[in-house]
């Protein structure tokens, strides 16, 4: 389940960076639509990164969810991934927009799995290392700006270019992994907690 949510992080990346190019090549709706698309499977792709993460987890307890909290945290992942989107993919890209890019996209990721980990009926509550978040959201930060970074460098179809965005999307999506691994090590359960009614997520799915 591990491995399985690190390649899927990484596949969402390199599709999100690929799609940033699109975008920044069309105009008028055929831009609207590339972004529209772009959007959508990176927020459902790192929502999906994060609920995998979440059943890999070993608990002697079995998880339940709330599920209006899971769509909350499903639709902060969208509505950031179409903002940072949105400012990266222009035809000239200055830093400002690339670190406000990366901030976006980097808040929206661990907004998301903090979101995501609160949607856990358990009691007593989670409690959070506030170290460990600070820490993913510092490399999420550094990674969001070197792979956006990289990938509007590498918007030719060339083998450089094509190599470039695999970087990127390498880099990108190890930092996907990283924060939600990094944010479960975060939540804290207590030794006596046990699980609160709410809906039952099977591995399968």
């Amino acid at each position: 389940m591990v491995c399985l949510s690190v390649v899927l992080a990484i596949v969402v990346s390199h599709t999100a960076l690929n799609l940033v190019s699109r975008v920044a090549s069309s105009r008028g709706r055929a831009r609207a639509v590339w972004l529209a698309g772009g959007t959508v499977a990176m927020g459902l792709g790192m929502w999906s990164v994060h609920f995998i993460a979440v059943l890999a987890l070993q608990l002697p307890i079995q998880l339940k969810y709330d599920v209006p909290a899971t769509i909350v945290a499903l639709w902060l992942a969208i509505i950031t991934s179409g903002i940072a989107l949105a400012l990266v993919s222009r035809e000239q890209l200055n830093t400002v927009r690339l670190v406000l890019g990366a901030f976006v996209f980097s808040a929206g990721i661990c907004a998301m799995s903090y979101s995501g980990i609160a949607a856990i009926r358990v009691a007593p509550e989670i409690v959070h290392d506030g170290m460990l978040l600070a820490s993913a959201f510092g490399i999420s930060f550094a990674s969001s700006l070197v792979a956006l970074s990289v990938a509007f460098k590498a918007r030719s179809n060339t083998g450089g270019g094509m190599l470039a965005l695999l970087v990127g999307a390498l880099v990108l999506g190890f930092a996907i992994s990283a924060v939600q691994y990094l944010e479960l090590a975060a939540a804290q359960f207590d030794v006596n907690a046990h699980s609160l009614p709410g809906t039952t997520l099977e591995n399968g799915w």
